[in-house]
């Protein structure tokens, strides 16, 4: 992929959620706007309780721990969670599980915003005690969520790998989970203005364990201000192991039925119908793979789910079917409530298409068609193919509706990737299993996914700031990536796939720093201007031709790395004196022993700084290396123009020319034998500029005869 005007700085540091110093746990009796990084180490100790009724917001912020990471814990709190990032760890207390992102009880107002969340169990909102105006509400919306957890742990660092088991021996029966949701509503009556909206949900088997993603549980919107659940994209709700069935063993009966799954607009009953979920409208979601059901209605009133998208394949990414499919969308009295309980309850205009782990379909199901009417059967076979077209469809949906903070597809293809004024990190990815036809961008630790056939070329506009791109390779197609820098610093680090640079990255930042670790390839296409050039064990290739030149302040080449220069030129800018090095008894250091540890009897092609263009050329040619002062004999503050760059006497210059060619001007003659003859009399003298053309810490008849070959073959000066 091509580099085109990046801006770098060498800054390494982790995003914050990586971090390594966390605050203890805050306790907040004041309302106000808090910002900061939060860690307990208790399970019983959330990370933030709030135990104040004056407003909260929690802005900015990183919270981790094994319990809940946001807590209420006085009643009328008004709490407002806005682009805070929470990571649930095992709690490693056996039979337990992690905490949820936010917990709340007995509050008024609920706000949850533009906020990550990994591991955790989700967002739990219990018994509302507003003024049920739309001053106090809950919004949920634009959420990314994680692998919603709810496996108990082991005690010994991992988790139960059981569902349910009943003992043959005494009967009793354990559970390896308990019932966690991404939004859990419990008791939240007559609430209007509530909204739970552009959230994305992803749930990976074997690392999650959520009953519904969704569920409203006895709780209410109103008549003219319904609960509105819409356009979340929700993915994955699985067993521990979502390929086995039931089974037994010599101690255990195991059940891994399952009950869980996508949208649940009304579950449970009141003691009276005054208090059964109702008035509750879930419409331009889609539903991916959730098992048991992907959207449902089992108990209320006033429910309604229409225009939503709900398909699974039935299958894991590794082919084994899902034990536990059932069905894709149902309406069912499942509490046998009757028509005084369950009434005016409607699902209709949806897609779905619902294979189950014998191959069958089972779209929808009712035992009421009046309830279900005008819903579509998907015509198409059903495939894990489909499921990932079906997030890329939401997440260019997403994009185009939210204009979303950092990435977008424009008309001509190009995707637009846009940072902020701050520090940022960017990240450049393939998608992987069935989503390996797919871009995966990633700001500050949000990512977005789009089909790799919708985008022609990524456009990076970095804003102000210190900023840093990884590059992990991007899908065939894919024709170009462009890094735009402004003011600040920047850098990039190839980690793996191919990284092009086709202009001189200077243009717009003289500032870069580019990384290539191992895996990772870069190709430069033409001159560059760096500031640092790290080869950590990737390859750096200069396109053959002879024109280009790396020009960089800074060079390192470490632990099996390759900078193949071809037929091209380095030069390392001014800088401390000696970094052209020196024979140290046993061998060269600085850029000379680049030069010598990639030689390897002239075919140049050990680790270092190498030329495939001289391997190739059975000694004519070599990579020859002089310092300013050596080769133009400048002293200390004066410089020179050589091969139109400014020089000074401790710029060092390795350029592709004839083997002995000691000057550097791109033949041998007569000069570079006298250079040679000269030393040759100085037993101990090294060095390449004064003759050692093997790179073997001394001048003798074996560097004589690379000069007298090439002298005799060459061609016309260089």
């Amino acid at each position: 992929m091509i580099l085109r005007k990046i801006r770098n700085h060498p800054k390494l540091i982790e995003m914050l959620e990586q971090r390594t110093l966390m605050a203890a746990p805050l306790v907040i009796t004041r309302g106000g706007t808090y910002t900061g990084t939060w860690e307990s180490t208790n399970r019983s100790t959330p990370a933030i309780s709030v135990n104040t009724t004056e407003p909260v917001i929690i802005l900015n912020s990183v919270v981790r721990g094994p319990g809940d990471l946001i807590v209420s814990s006085t009643s009328h709190t008004n709490i407002t969670v806005r682009n805070t990032k929470g990571y649930g760890v095992n709690p490693n207390v056996a039979g337990k599980t992690v905490g949820e992102f936010v917990d709340v009880y007995a509050f008024d107002n609920l706000v949850v915003e533009n906020s990550y969340m990994e591991g955790t169990a989700g967002i739990n909102a219990l018994d509302y005690q507003g003024d049920h105006t739309l001053n106090e509400t809950i919004k949920i919306v634009g959420n990314k969520a994680l692998n919603i957890d709810g496996r108990k742990s082991n005690g010994a660092g991992g988790y139960l790998d059981f569902n349910e088991r009943t003992s043959k021996a005494d009967g009793h029966t354990e559970t390896g989970y308990e019932y966690v949701q991404f939004v859990q509503f419990d008791k939240v009556y007559n609430v209007p203005g509530v909204e739970i909206a552009w959230n994305e949900v992803i749930n990976e088997p074997g690392k999650s364990r959520p009953e519904d993603n969704i569920s409203i549980y006895k709780s209410s919107g109103t008549a003219s201000s319904p609960i509105r659940i819409h356009d979340n994209y929700i993915e994955g709700a699985y067993t521990v192991k979502p390929w086995q069935g039931d089974t037994s063993d010599a101690n255990w009966t195991y059940d891994w039925s399952y009950s869980g799954g996508g949208i649940m607009l009304g579950d449970g009953m009141g003691s009276t119908g005054a208090l059964d979920t109702g008035f509750v409208k879930a419409y331009d979601n889609t539903v991916i793979s959730t098992t048991n059901y992907g959207m449902a209605i089992s108990a209320g009133h006033d429910l309604e789910y229409f225009n939503n998208r709900i398909f699974s394949a039935g299958v894991l990414a590794d082919g084994r079917p899902i034990a536990a499919q059932n069905v894709g969308a149902y309406v069912w009295d499942i509490h046998h409530g009757g028509p005084t309980r369950f009434y005016n309850n409607l699902a209709h205009d949806n897609l779905a298409g619902w294979v189950k782990a014998n191959g069958s379909r089972n779209d929808y199901w009712t035992n009421d068609a009046s309830t279900m009417p005008n819903n579509v059967k998907y015509s198409g076979t059903v495939t894990r193919a489909l499921e990932a077209a079906e997030h890329a469809a939401w997440t260019l949906r997403f994009t185009q509706q939210n204009g979303s903070p950092f990435a977008a597809i424009a008309a001509d293809g190009s995707l637009h990737v846009t940072g902020t004024d701050g520090d940022d990190r960017f990240s450049l990815s393939t998608g992987s299993g069935a989503t390996a036809d797919h871009i995966v961008v990633s700001l500050n630790g949000q990512s977005l996914s789009f089909a790799a056939a919708s985008v022609s070329t990524v456009e990076f506009a970095a804003g102000a700031g210190n900023d840093t791109l990884d590059f992990s390779g991007v899908p065939a197609g894919v024709a170009a990536v462009h890094f735009n820098g402004e003011a600040g610093g920047a850098a990039i680090n190839v980690n793996a796939g191919t990284f092009t640079f086709a202009e001189d990255a200077a243009n717009d930042n003289p500032q870069l720093v580019v990384t290539v670790a191992t895996g990772g390839r870069v190709v430069f296409g033409a001159t560059q201007h760096l500031a640092e050039l790290n080869v950590a064990g990737g390859r750096a290739v200069v396109t053959a031709g002879g024109a280009t030149r790396i020009v960089t302040r800074s060079i390192s080449v470490h632990d099996g790395g390759v900078l193949d220069l071809n037929d091209n030129a380095l030069m390392l800018a001014a800088g401390d004196a000696g970094r052209i090095g020196a024979w140290d008894s046993s061998a060269y250091t600085g850029v000379t022993g680049l030069l010598a540890s990639a030689y390897n009897y002239s075919a140049w092609d050990g680790a270092g700084i190498g030329s495939t263009a001289a391997g190739a050329s059975a000694g004519l040619m070599t990579l020859a290396t002089a310092d300013g002062a050596a080769l133009l004999g400048l002293a200390p503050g004066e410089t020179a123009l050589w091969d139109g760059q400014t020089v000074d006497a401790t710029t060092v210059i390795v350029k592709y020319t004839y083997a002995g060619d000691l000057n550097l001007d791109g033949l041998v003659d007569a000069a570079d034998y006298g250079v040679i003859d000269n030393y040759f009399q100085f037993p101990g003298t090294t060095g390449y500029a004064n003759g050692d053309f093997n790179f073997d810490g001394i001048i003798d008849a074996a560097d004589y005869g690379v000069i007298d070959n090439a002298f005799q073959l060459q061609g016309a000066p260089l």
